[in-house]
């Protein structure tokens, strides 16, 4: 997608007699949210919207800004 910076997936681990509430997350970097909003409004976006919905099924989204804190 353009504007998109990095993609990062994260997968749950699994612990005997802990099941966790997601499989996992993933994280796409952009530079602003109006280049994320971009990003979602080009026909790749969109079509990776498209995609999503068919093989993750229900997802929620957070837009953040990240801290690090070292």
């Amino acid at each position: 997608m353009p504007g998109l910076r990095n993609y990062v997936v994260n997968t749950a681990i699994v612990r005997p007699g802990k099941e966790p509430i997601f499989d996992g997350a993933s994280e796409l970097w952009f530079d602003s949210l109006d280049s994320y909003r971009q990003a979602f409004a080009s026909a790749q976006g969109k079509l990776t919207s498209e995609d999503a919905d068919k093989f993750i099924g229900k997802t929620t989204t957070l837009i953040v800004d990240e801290h690090v804190i070292i």
